[in-house]
């Protein structure tokens, strides 16, 4: 089992899954908020100082983040993406991409070796997770817009505002 600690944990931890016994943990320089998302014997956890309704400055931080990689057959970290804004929500992967909003209002897609590949900006806070097809990535925006974006161009195929209330943070799904 792996989990992330937030605020004042700083940490990915992995866990037996039979006894709950603590295995190890690597310390990271900011809170992990969202769940860690696995693919191809990695995992892919973002991390940074905001949180779902504060921002960094109102906590007495700088906004920053981080995308980090860890290879699941040692735990070790095999590379780390540096971010404006904190990633809140998990990252989806689909092929050989990691998909993933930021609360700065970023979608970005990075390679499964940490090159950017895309990134599109909602110019509004994302801060659930997104979700893959082979065609689409979808992400719902904090005041409520979901958009589907071309996952070739990283551009909005289509968006509907489904809220008009700030705080939307439940992530879209697909099915079919």
């Amino acid at each position: 089992v792996y989990a992330g600690l937030g605020a004042g944990g700083n940490a990915i931890c992995l866990l037996d899954a039979e006894t709950g016994q603590e295995l190890q943990r690597i310390t990271t320089p900011y809170p992990v908020f969202g769940p860690p998302a696995i693919a191809e014997g990695r995992l892919y956890v973002g991390m940074g100082h905001r949180a779902y309704v504060h921002s960094a400055a109102e906590l007495g931080l700088p906004a920053a983040g981080e995308m980090w990689c860890i290879d699941l057959s040692n735990f070790t970290v095999v590379w780390k993406y540096p971010l404006e804004d904190t990633v809140l929500g998990a990252a989806a992967a689909a092929g050989d991409e990691i998909y993933f909003g930021c609360r700065d209002g970023q979608v970005l897609a990075l390679s499964t070796q940490g090159q950017l590949r895309g990134k599109w900006h909602a110019h509004v806070p994302i801060i659930a997770s997104p979700a893959v097809t082979d065609t689409h990535v979808y992400v719902m925006t904090h005041t409520g817009t979901l958009y589907a974006l071309d996952r070739a161009t990283m551009q909005p195929a289509w968006e509907q505002t489904l809220s008009t209330q700030p705080l939307c943070i439940s992530s879209p799904t697909v099915a079919r």
